[in-house]
């Protein structure tokens, strides 16, 4: 409620204006998600290096999520070339033809799939 009442009056969402759904979704003001620096092999760089900040910095990225999340629940595959096909089949309903310049996916990876991936 006190989120609400934030958006409303210091995001200017007006009802029936910037925010008109019918169905609403936490999505819409508390996904958090961490990445796990640590874990990443010396190749892989983080998000933020990624986007051109320093790894000394503290970045948070803020992105417009309209779906989602997919979950993609395995347990048993142990090969990264299956885990990546499924990963992908997961993916096709994320695309919309329809609005082409809002395809932008965000995938994260739990730490049992990354070392799957790292094994293959």
């Amino acid at each position: 409620r006190a989120l609400k009442l934030v958006l409303l009056n210091v995001g200017g969402a007006v009802c029936g204006g910037s925010e008109s759904t019918t169905l609403g979704t936490p999505m819409k003001f508390t996904m958090c998600i961490a990445e796990n620096e640590d874990s990443l092999r010396q190749e892989w760089r983080p998000l933020s290096v990624e986007r051109g900040y320093n790894e000394n910095e503290t970045i948070v990225t803020v992105i417009p999520v309209t779906c989602g999340p997919i979950q993609l629940v395995d347990f048993f595959t142990k090969d990264a070339n299956t885990l990546i096909s499924l990963m992908a089949q997961s993916l096709h309903s994320v695309y919309n033809a329809e609005m082409p310049f809002i395809n932008d996916c965000t995938i994260v990876i739990s730490p049992e799939h990354l070392d799957t991936l790292i094994q293959g």
